[in-house]
């Protein structure tokens, strides 16, 4: 509730004099719950940007260390908020893009167990192979996870135009705006392939 007082009186939600908010997950998913009970649009927005922000800088690959967090949030999320919202929809692409990972940990297959309706949600999603059968490879020896970047900018490519990009030889960088590009490792500069990989791989 303090959060929500922070907002309505334009101050940042996320503030409250500690860092706690800047490492985890759960309070901000706990604010977007509260704000999506009294229909604050706007700070739910506020929410799911920061919340992809933290996504994108500590928990884009969820392992070992994050995990509990993660699966913490999760549950806040599938227990206090409606069926279809924003942070929903991104914490289900985050899931797709670890779901070799999450298949390895007890406490992620147990909480599927608990939530049917986020593995369907997961099985119905439209980029699901992004996940499941494929990643970076780079030519040479790196099994790199992170989006190449550009050959002519050095910019890592933004992570859509990389999924949209991901089967072309040659690629588009928003940065340089340029077209007939070649995506490189962002480890070792050499050029990288999306590979698809089998179910048992």
């Amino acid at each position: 509730m303090l959060a929500l007082l922070r907002y309505i009186y334009d101050m940042n939600y996320d503030y409250d004099g500690h860092n706690w908010w800047i490492d985890t997950l759960t309070p901000h998913a706990k604010v977007f719950a509260t704000a999506e009970k009294y229909s604050m649009d706007g700070l739910q927005s506020e929410v799911c940007c920061k919340m992809e922000a933290l996504l994108d800088k500590r928990y884009i690959h969820v392992g070992a260390r994050n995990m509990g967090e993660f699966i913490q949030t999760l549950r806040i999320i599938m227990t206090r908020t409606s069926r279809t919202n924003g942070l929903r929809e991104l914490m289900v692409k985050t899931c797709i893009m670890n779901l070799r990972k999450l298949q390895k940990e007890e406490e992620s297959i147990l909480f599927l167990s608990q939530f049917g309706e986020l593995g369907a949600d997961i099985f119905a999603h439209t980029d699901l192979e992004c996940g499941l059968v494929g990643s970076w490879f780079c030519k040479t020896n790196c099994d790199n996870e992170e989006p190449p970047q550009c050959s002519n900018c050095s910019r890592p490519f933004e992570k859509a135009d990389a999924w949209s990009q991901r089967y072309y030889e040659r690629w588009s960088c928003a940065h340089c705006e340029l077209d007939d590009l070649t995506p490189l490792c962002s480890t070792c500069d050499r050029e990288v392939q999306w590979m698809q990989r089998g179910i048992d791989s």
